[in-house]
C-alpha cells in the first residue's frame, strides 16, 4: 500500500487522484492544500516548512484545492521553467533557519498543469524558524508559537532531539 506522506508514492495524476482525492485526505497535522502558487502562498511556503518539520513532518501540496478543508480538486499550477523545483527550494532555504530536511517533486497533470509536493520530513535538530518565528501544525494551520506559549511546545522539540541523540 502505498504512503500518502511518501514523495516517492506520487508519480502521475491518477496517484494523487487516488491517496488524497478519493481517501477524502483532510487537511491537518500532516497535510496542507494549496490551490495557486502566487503572493501569499509564495512567500509563506517557507512557515508551512518550517511548522512541519517543527511538528511532524508533513506533506504541503500546491495545485490542489480544498473545500472546507479536504482535497478535493486538482486544479495544478504553472511551473514556468526548468528548474521550477529548485527555485522553490532555494526560496524555502532563504527564510528558514536551521533549513530543515525537505525534498520536492512535481507531479504533471492532463490538463498541462503540474502538482508540486514538498515533503517535510520531522525534524531531529528543531526547532526551525521562519522569519524569525517558531511555527508548528496545529489541526489545519501552521501557527506562531507565541511567546506566552513557547514553553509546552519548545520542551516537546528539545526531548525528542534528546531523544533521537541517545
Amino acid at each position: 500500500m502505498k504512503d500518502p506522506l511518501s514523495l516517492e508514492s506520487y508519480s502521475v495524476e491518477s496517484d494523487l487522484q487516488e491517496l488524497l482525492i478519493a481517501n477524502v485526505v483532510h487537511e491537518g497535522v500532516h497535510f496542507e492544500f494549496k490551490e495557486d502558487y502566487t503572493g501569499d502562498v509564495k512567500n509563506k511556503l517557507g512557515k508551512h516548512v518550517a511548522a512541519f518539520a517543527n511538528s511532524h513532518g508533513g506533506l504541503l501540496g500546491i495545485g490542489i484545492r480544498a473545500t472546507d478543508g479536504v482535497a478535493a480538486d486538482l486544479t495544478g499550477i504553472k511551473a514556468s521553467a526548468q528548474g521550477f523545483g529548485d527555485s522553490v527550494s532555494q526560496k524555502i532555504a532563504s527564510k528558514v533557519r536551521p533549513v530543515p530536511q525537505f525534498a520536492t517533486k512535481l507531479v504533471s497533470l492532463n490538463n498541462k498543469r503540474d502538482v508540486l509536493l514538498i515533503g517535510v520530513a520531522e525534524s531531529a535538530n528543531p526547532p526551525h524558524l521562519f522569519d524569525g518565528m517558531i511555527y508548528v501544525r496545529n489541526a489545519a494551520a501552521s501557527d506562531p508559537v507565541l511567546a506566552d506559549n513557547r514553553l509546552s511546545p519548545l520542551r516537546s522539540m528539545i526531548n525528542r532531539r534528546l531523544a533521537l541523540a541517545s
